[in-house]
């Protein structure tokens, strides 16, 4: 039980950090700049780019 808590706790660490440095993507920001909501940037921008999610070029 107490590995399954571990393992959660540094998944979630993980994953609030990968989501804080998506902020700082030109394209992000450019977004943010024109005004666009949270929903819209995770899912037009953010779930499309496999770039991103995948750590590739």
């Amino acid at each position: 039980m107490m590995a399954l808590v571990v393992g959660w706790v540094g998944f979630a660490r993980l994953s609030r950090a990968q989501v804080l440095s998506f902020k700082s993507v030109p394209f992000v920001e450019a977004a943010i700049a024109n005004g666009s909501g949270v929903p819209y940037i995770a899912i037009r921008h953010l779930a499309r780019s496999d770039s991103l999610l995948t750590g590739g070029p």
